[in-house]
């Protein structure tokens, strides 16, 4: 293991270990928080076509704000994975409890079946997991590569807005050229705007 992918690894289960000690009641309270500045933001107010990521155990909670952008009438476009290829193929969900079922690695994915597929110029803003950012939009993900191969396949004009709790955010993360960068990211303490603090 190289240097970076060594640094990567440490600093990755630092932050992972910390927030997997998170009570479900803190989680709740912090993503709503999250929710109320994500919601707020004029690029979000703009988006027709919202690609979420679908929560699972630690992650910011995202099931309440897709609902929501459902009811407000967004477009909402989720994730399917796929485990032979390590890609993301997207689709259009309308309903939550019924678009919805247990796919790879036991999180909840659109059927394929009932959902129409999202291409990918169609998606506005796509929002983001992760484990680590930075304040200059540096992202460290889980570690598989899904999403650093699905942003680096989008158009420039797609907006990339990452949903962390604020201890996530650390000053500096180690990168390669496959890393791609986030354009806003969101905590439930301060919206950071990215693309204003590049060189």
């Amino acid at each position: 293991m190289d240097e970076v992918r060594k640094e990567k690894s440490y600093l990755r289960k630092d932050v992972l270990d910390e927030r997997d000690l998170l009570k479900a009641p803190d989680m709740k309270s912090k993503s709503e928080l999250v929710q109320h500045n994500l919601f707020g933001l004029p690029e979000y107010k703009a988006a027709g076509n919202i690609m979420f990521f679908i929560s699972f155990r630690s992650e910011v909670m995202t099931n309440h704000m897709i609902r929501e952008a459902l009811e407000s009438g967004k477009n909402i476009i989720a994730p399917l994975s796929e485990k032979h290829n390590r890609t993301l193929r997207t689709f259009f969900i309308k309903n939550f409890n019924e678009d919805l079922t247990i796919g790879a690695y036991g999180i909840l994915e659109p059927r394929a079946d009932r959902c129409a597929v999202a291409k990918k110029r169609e998606i506005d803003i796509v929002i983001v997991p992760g484990a680590v950012f930075s304040p200059a939009g540096d992202r460290l993900g889980y570690g598989v590569g899904y999403y650093d191969r699905f942003l680096g396949s989008l158009p420039e004009d797609v907006v990339k807005i990452a949903l962390a709790y604020d201890f996530q955010i650390t000053d500096n993360i180690p990168v390669d050229e496959k890393d791609v960068r986030m354009d806003i990211v969101v905590t439930e303490k301060r919206v950071i705007m990215c693309r204003a603090k590049r060189p």
